[in-house]
């Protein structure tokens, strides 16, 4: 069958993300085109292995809109990823589970709202994104993703980093501190330096924390208010960042009202 532009958008899209649900492949890839389309052109590239389809019940996270199953990339697709991005550059998605699945959309929603900023924001998944900076399991990091938005500081392009950390469950707070105190550790021991997968400098590392909701985001910066850290932690509500990722939604230790580059809404200064 012959693949069309949008059919190879949708494929990058599987190698990024792993996991997509109809709604985004309808609102981000096939653009503008009606969704009886839609459906006959994924069932086709199932039919024909490039894409599957995974039995997965979940509501979206940008819509009341419920879903049946979500699509990763096939057998075929994955032949095509391989001849067109090149051997190695990622394993064949390893099954997952539903939760993880649903977590693994959701960033997709909010990566894409990044992205579509026109920032250039660039997303490393989280197959990318984990490093092991010390001698076993405990000296990883192992964000939900990363995201390097460019900057310009001293006429010279850079990023700034964030590494994503998106809540699980209300319970999960003790899992957030103990994953400060490894991104901490990445920065005390320097380990950036053997992270070779930058084509440009990063000017600062931080933690983004996606928080369900507001009462979950004010437990979180509680909390973890009294951790000796020396990397910055950004805090957000997921609902915020669907809506208006780059403005003003994020909150610090420090201050309530600051966008991705560091500028304050009550100041109008950087605090980068």
């Amino acid at each position: 069958m012959r693949i069309t532009e949008q059919d190879e958008k949708l494929f990058m899209s599987l190698y990024q993300f792993e996991y997509l649900d109809l709604g985004f492949i309808q609102k981000y890839v096939y653009i503008d085109m009606h969704l009886t389309y839609i459906n006959k052109r994924i069932k086709m590239l199932t039919i024909t292995g490039y894409v599957e389809a995974i039995a997965c019940w979940h509501k979206s996270p940008v819509s009341n809109q419920n879903y049946k199953q979500v699509y990763t990339i096939g057998v075929t697709g994955y032949d095509w990823l391989c001849s067109t991005i090149g051997e190695g550059t990622q394993l064949k998605p390893i099954a997952k589970d539903q939760a993880t699945i649903t977590r693994m959309i959701e960033i997709a929603h909010m990566v894409s709202r990044y992205q579509q900023s026109g920032r250039g924001i660039i997303y490393m998944n989280a197959e990318r994104a984990v490093f092991q900076y010390g001698l076993n399991q405990r000296g990883q990091i192992r964000p939900a993703g990363q995201l390097l938005v460019p900057v310009l500081f001293n006429n010279q392009s850079m990023y700034i980093s964030y590494w994503i950390e998106l809540e699980r469950t209300r319970g999960s707070i003790e899992n957030l501190a103990l994953n400060l105190k490894r991104y901490n550790q990445f920065l005390h021991f320097k380990a950036y330096e053997k992270q070779l997968i930058y084509d440009r400098p990063v000017f600062a590392f931080r933690v983004l924390s996606i928080a369900r909701d507001e009462t979950s985001m004010y437990q979180q910066l509680h909390r973890t208010k009294d951790l000796k850290l020396d990397v910055p932690i950004y805090f957000a509500i997921k609902q915020d960042v669907f809506v208006n990722p780059l403005g003003h939604i994020y909150n610090t230790f420090d201050e309530k009202g600051v966008d991705l580059f560091g500028n304050s809404k009550n100041k109008g200064g950087a605090i980068i």
